[in-house]
C-alpha cells in the first residue's frame, strides 16, 4: 500500500514537471513572439515622406525603368497605364522582403495585444492541464501489459506540425505625376500578406524606409544608364 502511494506521487511529480516544461515552451515561444512585434503604422505625412521621391526624366522614360527594376526583382506586373500614370505588380517570396506595419485597432485602448491574448490562454491551458495531470489516471496500475505509458511521451507542437508554407504576398502600387522641369513625381504604396498555408497570419502595408531607398536607388541606376 505505501509503495503504491509512492508510486502515485511519484507520477503525479513527474506530471507537474512535465507540465512545467510545457509552460516553459509556451513562455519562450511568447517571448520569441514579443521580440517580434510588427512596427506601427506611421503618421500619413512620414509615410509619405518615405514613399515618394523625384526623379529624373519623363513620365514614360520613369515608367519604363520602374517596370525593368519591378521585373528584376522578380515581381509580375499586373497593369500599367500611361495615361493615368499608374503601375500594378505582384510577388510571392518564401521570405521576407520588409516588415509589415501593424493598423492602429479602432479602440486600441481597450483591446488586447497578441501577446497578452496568447498568455491569458496558455495560462489557461497550463492551469487546467496540470490539475487534470494531478488527478487523473489512477487506473494506470490495474492493469500493466494493456498500458499505454501516456505519462513517458508527449509533444509540443511545432513549426513542421503545420500543413503550408509560409508565403509573403507583396503588391506595389506606383503612381506618377509629370512636373514641368521634365522630372516626373513618384509615389509608392505597398500592402504585404504573410500566409500560412491558406490562413492569412499578418497584413499590412510596408513602410520600411530601406525597402524604398532601395528600390528607388536601383530605379534611379537604371534612369543613368
Amino acid at each position: 500500500m505505501q509503495i503504491s502511494v509512492r508510486k502515485k506521487l511519484k507520477r503525479n511529480m513527474n506530471r507537474v514537471q512535465r507540465s512545467g516544461m510545457v509552460l516553459l515552451n509556451l513562455y519562450l515561444i511568447g517571448s520569441m513572439i514579443g521580440c517580434a512585434q510588427r512596427p506601427s503604422e506611421l503618421p500619413v505625412s512620414n509615410a509619405r515622406h518615405i514613399e515618394t521621391r523625384i526623379l529624373p526624366g519623363t513620365d514614360k522614360a520613369v515608367m519604363k525603368a520602374f517596370i525593368s527594376v519591378l521585373q528584376d526583382d522578380h515581381f509580375t506586373v499586373v497593369s500599367a497605364d500611361r495615361e493615368l500614370g499608374l503601375i500594378t505588380a505582384k510577388r510571392q517570396s518564401e521570405h521576407a522582403l520588409a516588415s509589415l506595419s501593424e493598423l492602429a485597432a479602432p479602440d486600441s485602448s481597450q483591446e488586447l495585444k497578441p501577446v497578452q491574448k496568447f498568455f491569458i490562454i496558455a495560462g489557461l491551458a497550463i492551469a487546467v492541464g496540470a490539475l487534470f495531470a494531478i488527478f487523473s489516471g489512477s487506473d494506470d496500475d490495474q492493469d500493466t501489459h494493456h498500458s499505454y505509458h501516456h505519462n513517458d511521451h508527449y509533444t509540443v507542437i511545432g513549426h513542421d506540425d503545420y500543413d503550408g508554407r509560409t508565403v509573403w504576398e507583396y503588391q506595389v502600387t506606383a503612381n506618377f505625376e509629370s512636373l514641368r522641369d521634365s522630372t516626373t513625381q513618384v509615389r509608392l504604396s505597398v500592402q504585404g500578406t504573410e500566409r500560412q498555408g491558406e490562413a492569412i497570419e499578418s497584413a499590412g502595408p510596408v513602410q520600411d524606409a530601406e525597402f524604398y531607398n532601395d528600390l528607388f536607388q536601383k530605379v534611379e541606376t537604371t534612369l543613368m544608364r
